[in-house]
This record gives structure tokens, sequence and C-alpha cells, in this order.
């Protein structure tokens, strides 16, 4: 056994994990690892690169070091030996899980054999009390159609007469439709339920927990519960919204709803208090079902292109990437001190993705503090950069910032958190000049006193902007040049704190408000009707 293990250290070659097997040429001194030439768009963006020959000499220095201390070498030994169990136990532990899921299998087999069975006996029954119906009617038309020669063979003629005259009277006002023969009965009809496809909801889910990175990153899942009730359908019919209707749906929080992503009834996101929760509307009552994706979120943002969900963690230092499919990668990072991520946002037409990233530069003077509007392709490579806005650091150290690209190719909307809303012309770029931003910071509203202050905004597809604005407790829409329209939205609507809002596919507006609650608006309706036509 030691000879093979020898044999195989002799024949150790480390490969790239990600990128099939290539080589190791190059080494990241930011994130001190082995690395080869497709990592540097991926996960080593911006980072210090070097060639591994600059720095083999160094660790194989240490790596000899290591190896003649004797507690080394024990200690060495002693993980070996854990990491040998590991794989015991591993597999036994996979057996389990697998006779555990098998388990689940058969007994999701036997509901739905239940299930079937309960509506096939409720078919049968309901054929069955039909037949006799029919066949009672059958019957009586008979008797009529043949009335002259029956009442010649009874002598209860008098009885005869009476129940046919009260049956005639039920069946011919009745308007019959016949049916065409060859075409199917409408009296029957079988519709399916919602599509099911998370089947993890309705069945079980693996609850994954990794001891290899922070609480941040993992991504856990709360178990199943389904009914024990076998009369209880598992099947569940989204809510259907019509042209007038709000629907005020419950969250599992009272703190603000920070962010919204939409991609349909069953993918909602919810940022909330630093973490986020996918949620869906698969359920009969006001409730949103929940559970936890991420924890240490400072700001999320939607990418329509490829239905995935950006996330600035916490810290501002790196940006996190949830896919279709939920699994989360990290598209953007800086260990630079005098770096971070203020705002994220999909790039519309102009790119993948747009961020702010502010930089400190130390002065004698006090410090500067300079932001740049970044555009992003899909591997996290800054491939173009636009100053925004500079200006002293304590004064701009408590802002926050919101980003939206506009359908064209050379605007982005930048919403200052409580300040102000601009539209920024990248295609004009003179150095830090505020020449090509337009800027709205009006006060309209519900209240005349109140000052402006907008917590997040929205573009649809004709380029109007809704920016919501918490203290009028009401959404302004503004045009492609920041020009006010109207309120389109206000307390009147049921608005008590606004705080963030969507649009989905649909053409649905969805407003997140302070309390928790999540109300969902025809966003057409809103758009032809005047507040005081429904203010009721």
């Amino acid at each position: 056994m030691m000879a093979q293990v020898e044999m195989n250290h002799q024949k150790f070659i480390p490969r790239c994990i990600k990128h099939e097997d290539d080589l190791l040429p190059l080494f990241c001194r930011d994130c001190n690892c082995l690395m080869c030439s497709d990592c540097i768009t991926t996960d080593h963006v911006g980072h210090d690169i070097c060639k591994l020959s600059d720095v083999a000499e160094f660790h194989q220095k240490k790596l000899e070091n290591v190896l003649e201390c004797s507690d080394s070498m024990s200690l060495l030994e002693k993980m070996l030996q854990q990491l040998q169990q590991k794989q015991i136990n591993l597999a036994k532990d996979s057996e389990n899980l697998i006779c555990k899921i098998s388990e689940r299998e058969e007994e999701i087999i036997q509901r739905v054999k239940l299930w079937s069975k309960r509506l096939i006996g409720n078919v049968n029954t309901s054929r069955e009390r039909s037949c006799l119906s029919l066949k009672h009617d059958e019957n009586i038309i008979n008797a009529l159609l043949n009335f002259e020669d029956l009442s010649k063979e009874i002598d209860t003629i008098n009885i005869v007469g009476t129940y046919l005259h009260i049956e005639v009277e039920r069946l011919l006002p009745s308007k019959m439709e016949f049916t065409q023969e060859g075409k199917e009965s409408d009296e029957y009809k079988f519709e399916a339920g919602s599509s099911g496809e998370d089947l993890d909801k309705s069945f079980g889910r693996l609850e994954h927990h990794s001891e290899q990175e922070s609480s941040s990153d993992v991504f856990t899942e709360d178990a199943a519960n389904i009914s024990d009730s076998e009369d209880e359908s598992v099947f569940y019919e989204c809510h259907e919204k019509n042209l007038t209707q709000t629907c005020i749906y419950q969250t599992c929080t009272k703190a603000p709803i920070d962010g919204i992503v939409v991609f349909n009834d069953c993918r909602i996101f919810i940022l909330s208090n630093g973490t986020l929760f996918q949620c869906d509307t698969n359920s009969n009552d006001d409730y949103l079902n929940h559970r936890i994706i991420l924890h240490d979120v400072y700001q999320i943002a939607q990418i329509p292109s490829t239905k995935e969900v950006l996330c600035i963690m916490k810290g501002q230092k790196r940006i996190e990437r949830l896919s279709e499919r939920n699994t989360i990668t990290r598209l953007l990072f800086t260990k630079n001190p005098a770096k971070t991520f203020c705002a994220v946002s999909s790039g519309g037409n102009q790119s993948y993705a747009c961020v702010i990233l502010r930089f400190i530069q130390h002065c004698t003077n006090g410090d500067r503090a300079f932001y740049y509007i970044c555009l992003l392709n899909e591997y996290g490579v800054i491939f173009r950069e636009y100053s925004y806005l500079f200006g002293a650091a304590n004064e701009l150290k408590e802002a926050e910032w919101k980003l939206l690209p506009s359908q064209g190719f050379n605007n982005i909307i930048v919403l200052r958190l409580l300040h102000s809303v601009e539209n920024v012309d990248t295609s004009k770029d003179p150095f830090f000049s505020r020449n090509n931003v337009v800027v709205y910071s009006g006060s309209i509203g519900v209240d005349p006193e109140s000052q402006f202050s907008p917590s997040a905004m929205i573009i649809d597809n004709k380029e109007n902007i809704l920016v919501v604005v918490n203290d009028d407790r009401a959404i302004h829409l503004l045009d492609r040049s920041l020009k006010f329209q109207r309120l389109i939205l206000s307390e009147e609507d049921g608005l008590q704190s606004p705080w963030s809002v969507t649009l989905d596919s649909s053409g649905y507006l969805w407003v997140g408000c302070r309390d928790g609650t999540v109300h969902v608006f025809n966003y057409q309706y809103l758009l032809r009707t005047e507040r005081s036509a429904r203010s009721h």
C-alpha cells in the first residue's frame, strides 16, 4: 500500500480543476495560489499575477522547512488518517442519503397512488350517479313516446298520466344541447395542477453545509413541509392578478424590503436586513413562501438576459452571482482597501453589468473620494470606465447609490439615496465634468413640506422612470429626460411606506414597503387611470 502511495506521489502533477486539467504556470500573489491562463479572466481579474518561476524558489524553501519539522510531519500524518476516515464516512453517509431519498420516493409514489385512487373513485361514483339519472330519463321518454300503447295495458292510468306530465314539464323546457357524434363530452374535465417545477419544495431537498466557506457564502435550504392529509392537493395554482386587482403579500420579515427581483411567481427574490430570500406565491393565501439563500448582502440587482441576480456583499468588496439554478459564484472582488463597490445593476444594451466603483485618495488636505461608473462583461472584467463624481471623502462617505441602465446605449440613471436622481450621458466623458449629468431633485408630492428622498427606482420599456419617494409615501413617474410627469401611486392607493420597486415581465409593479409587506399593481392600469378614479 505504501509503495503504491509513493508511486502516486511521484506522478503527482497539480492541474487546474476548473479548466479541463490545464497546467498551472501562473501565480496570484493576492490569492496565494497557482492558476492557469484561463483563470485570469474569471476569478483573478485585476489581481497581482506573476510567473510561477518567480516565486517557486521561495515556496520550495518554505516547504523544506516544514517537512524538516517533526511536529509538522506528525500533524500531516494525523490529517492523512482523518482524510481517509472522512472518505469512509462519506461513502456511508452517501448510502444513507440515497436510502432516505429512495424511501421518500416510495412514500411519494404511495401518496400519488392514493391521490389517483381517490380521483378515479370520484369519477366512477359520478359516472354511476349520472348513468342512473340518464337511464331514468330514457325510461320516461320511452314511456311518453309509447303512451298510447302503455295506457291500454295499465289500470292505474291516472297515476301514470300525472307522473309523466310532471316529468315532461321538467324535460322539455331544459333546452337540452345534443352532443354531436364523436364529440368529447364536456361533463368531465381534468385540470392539472401547476407544473411543480420546484420539486425540492414539494418533495424534499438536501441541506448543504460547507466547512470551507464563510457564513455569507453558504447556500442553505429549509426542510420541505408536506401536509399529512391525503385529501390535500399538493398542486397549487399561481395567483391570477386581474386588471384592477391589488395584491398585498405578507413576508417573513417586518424589516424594510431593501430590494426585489421578480422572474416569475415561483422565483421572487427579496432583500431585507442583509438577508436574501427566495419566495414564491404558490399558495392559497397572501403569504409569500420563503427560504434563505444568502446572508450579509448589501444590495441586489437583476440581470434579465441570463435570469441571474447580482449581490454586493457586506463590506462592499465583492460581488456574487446567483445563477438561474441558484448556484453562487464570485463575479468581482477587490482587496484594495481604497476601493469599494457602491452599486450594481444590469448593463442594459451596453454590457452584462454596471457598477459604481468608489476610490479613496489620501491627500495632505484631506481624503478625496472618486466615483467611477464601470461596465463589466460576463466574466467580471471591467472593459470601460467613466468618471462620474468626486469630492471630499467625509462629505460623500454616507452616500448610498442605486444604478439603472437606460434602454439606449449612452445613458445610465444613478440614484443617490435620499438625495437625487441623475441621468449620466456616457457618450461625453470629460474628466469629472458635471455638464453631462441631468439632475432631478424635485419635492413634488403629497406632502408639500416634505424633502425629496428617493430610495429606489425602476425603468419601464418606454424608458419612463419610476422613483420611490418614501417621505411622500408615493412613486413619481418621470420621462427619459427626468422631467416629472405625475404621481403614479400614493398613500391613497394604500402605500404607507414604499421603499423598493421592480417591474416583472408580465407588466406588474412590485413595491416593497418598510413594514415588510409587498404590494403588487397592474402597471398598465396605473398608467391609464388617474389616482382619483381608483382612490377607493
